[in-house]
């Protein structure tokens, strides 16, 4: 009997060793995880010193209701401009993210104001959808769950500038590139979906290229990035007072 309570007692102590150990594995594949898929989702963005054409098209049913041209000139995550060419009533307008602040250009007034990040840019696509700031810089991540190669990712905001009070990523490890996010508002409300549908490699670095939003009312609207350039861009482009040069310039 004595035998048997010290036999018992090694099987606890061990299975308690075991799954501690197991514990720390789980928490560490997780953290893994949590790290190189924010790394992953912020590189896509991450563009450096590019200048890129940009087309956003609203979809109803099968046929394209509205377009918008432009232009994007990104020097890096926390200087970013959006130049529109098109709408015809848009002509001209270009917005700035500079710091995760944002700004507008109007040219029938030849003046600049501050901007929500949350205003619509065109279609489902708000500014800061395209003008995206880094994740790493202003979001908490939390691990949710797993199913097969693809790991769900919450993150929080830390920063009340950013639009979406948390964002939740599908990330697919095997591959390493993100399937899509789910955005909430700062109500935590769940408002549209971005699917990563098309990327582009360049120099070795992958870049998102096409990024598909489809809102909670069923309304879907495509982005595409086209004719990557790299470009190097005058400092002073990147201000508030500077968005009347690139308008007028671009």
């Amino acid at each position: 009997m004595k035998t048997f309570s010290i036999t018992l007692c090694l099987i606890i102590v061990l299975n308690g060793i075991v799954c501690g150990q197991s514990g720390e594995i789980i928490s560490k594949n997780e953290n893994t995880i949590i790290k190189e898929a924010m790394q992953a989702i912020d590189s896509l963005h991450n563009l450096n010193n590019f200048l890129i054409d940009i087309e956003i098209q609203t979809i109803k049913g099968e046929e394209t209701e509205g377009r918008m041209n432009g232009i994007c000139l990104f020097k890096n995550f926390d200087e970013s401009i959006i130049v529109i060419k098109f709408p015809k009533k848009d002509t001209g307008k270009a917005l700035l993210n500079k710091n995760a602040l944002f700004y507008i250009y109007f040219p029938s007034i030849r003046k600049t104001q501050p901007v929500n990040p949350t205003s619509k840019l065109f279609g489902n696509f708000n500014t800061s959808d395209v003008l995206k700031p880094p994740f790493s810089d202003n979001y908490e991540p939390h691990y949710i769950d797993t199913r097969g190669n693809t790991h769900i990712i919450e993150f929080t905001t830390t920063n009340e500038k950013m639009p979406y009070q948390k964002q939740i990523l599908y990330y697919d490890y095997e591959i390493k590139k993100a399937r899509y996010i789910e955005l909430y508002s700062k109500s935590g409300k769940l408002i549209k979906t971005a699917y990563y549908d098309e990327y582009i490699e360049i120099n070795g670095i992958t870049y998102v290229s096409t990024i598909r939003i489809e809102s909670v009312l069923g309304q879907t609207s495509i982005m595409k990035f086209s004719r990557f350039q790299s470009r190097v861009f005058p400092e002073n482009y990147f201000s508030p007072s500077g968005l009347i040069i690139v308008a007028e310039s671009f």
